[in-house]
């Protein structure tokens, strides 16, 4: 059936059962009946026992220092803390289309240095991988804390740009159980565009003086918000 609540990009989608995958707890498995988790994934026993399963310690068990030097170089990669980390672990599965998460291979090989002074060949074996998670395909994750948005900040708070520049606005967004941190932004102002990133451009004939309200609003709850000013000077 298609549904757009499990996808990123919230688009109409639907995975079926062979493209399956489902990550579990190895605690989470030991002590739930197999019978029970088939029932949480409206299937029967004989269905779950031959989709794709694969079990892991812990979901927070993560080699920060390895993941800082493979993604410390992406803007989007977020160091976690103790707390991110404590959180984690409290996953007891997750379920997602095989298209979902991506692993291809860059290259693949070995290259080699004659040392001269040692009279040997030093030999390196480089395997370079490109990651990614598709934005359409279907991901689930269970976790037992209510997913919430706390409060949403924007920053800067008042900023003054001249006709024809253009401003880069911040929203942090604090949740808990995991919710979606992103923000809608907005302005006050049809002439005003200010795009899905935070930046403002500002026309070239806009009267100077003009005051412009930019708000960033919680996409997971649309009463948590922030707003800014902005004057044309």
């Amino acid at each position: 059936e298609l549904n757009s609540d499990s996808n990123y990009y919230n688009v109409p989608n639907d995975t079926q059962f062979e493209d399956q995958v489902i990550i579990i707890n190895n605690a989470v498995a030991g002590r739930i009946d197999v019978s029970v988790l088939a029932a949480d994934f409206n299937m029967d026993k004989a269905e779950f026992l031959t989709m794709h399963r694969l079990a892991v310690s812990s979901f927070g068990n993560l080699d920060m220092p390895r993941l800082r030097e493979l993604f410390g170089q992406d803007q989007s990669f977020v160091d976690l803390t103790e707390s991110d980390l404590a959180m984690l672990n409290t996953i007891p599965f997750i379920i997602f289309d095989k298209s979902w998460f991506q692993i291809y291979d860059f290259f693949n090989g070995v290259t080699n240095v004659f040392n001269s002074d040692g009279l040997y060949w030093n030999y390196d074996y480089h395997v370079w991988k490109i990651f990614g998670v598709s934005p359409f395909a279907n991901a689930r994750m269970f976790t037992n804390t209510t997913p919430e948005v706390v409060s949403v900040t924007i920053s800067p708070t008042a900023v003054t740009v001249s006709p024809g520049q253009r401003a880069q606005f911040m929203a942090e967004v604090e949740t808990k159980g995991f919710q979606n941190k992103s923000v809608v932004w907005s302005t006050d102002n049809d002439a005003v565009t200010i795009g899905s990133n935070g930046l403002l451009t500002v026309p070239g004939n806009i009267a100077t003086g003009t005051t412009i309200n930019v708000t960033a609003t919680s996409t997971a709850d649309s009463t948590k918000s922030a707003s800014a000013v902005l004057t044309v000077g």
